[in-house]
């Protein structure tokens, strides 16, 4: 029965919310969340949330009941999720649009900032491949040398590069 009820919520949450849900954090560095500046910063950033294709569902720390949203201890750091649908790829190409999106709205004090499934995997694979493309500059002219001293003639040890660079560019 509690697995029931806890499913029941979740499918509720994803329904009203979309298959992903995304944290965006509003952090006043010293500003108040009581402050017309924060709340201009708030509403500027969830409208634009609201207007990105693929969002579909935004709260504001400021709708009802979004007090829960706040920091208690110094009301200066505030949240508000943003539901995302479609299939992974649609997923990370939404959450990249809305954090390049919802940074236009920081200010010197007040940081925007989203967080979520997709935007650490766009993290992630983007590091990979930095990696990787790293890799590929110092592999290549390390075998190139390898094979130079192992078959003993440069033609010789071209011919695997030439064969892997055509190989990589078809790809």
């Amino acid at each position: 029965l509690h697995l029931s009820i806890r499913r029941q919520r979740q499918m509720c949450i994803r329904d009203r919310l979309g298959a992903e849900q995304d944290v965006i954090v509003y952090d006043g560095a010293g500003v108040s969340v009581d402050s017309p500046e924060f709340r201009q910063v708030v509403d500027q950033a969830v409208a634009a949330a609201r207007s990105v294709e693929g969002a579909r569902e935004v709260t504001s720390p400021y709708d009802v009941g979004g007090e829960q949203m706040v920091s208690p201890n110094d009301r200066g750091v505030a949240v508000g999720l943003v539901g995302i649908d479609g299939d992974m790829a649609d997923r990370a190409m939404v959450a990249r649009t809305l954090q390049h999106e919802l940074s236009r709205f920081e200010t010197a004090q007040i940081k925007v900032a989203v967080t979520g499934y997709s935007l650490i995997q766009n993290d992630a694979t983007e590091i990979q491949n930095s990696d990787a493309q790293r890799a590929e500059m110092i592999g290549i002219p390390v075998a190139l040398i390898l094979l130079v001293i192992a078959l003993g003639a440069v033609t010789a040890a071209v011919v695997p590069c030439l064969l892997y660079t055509s190989d990589a560019a078809d790809e």
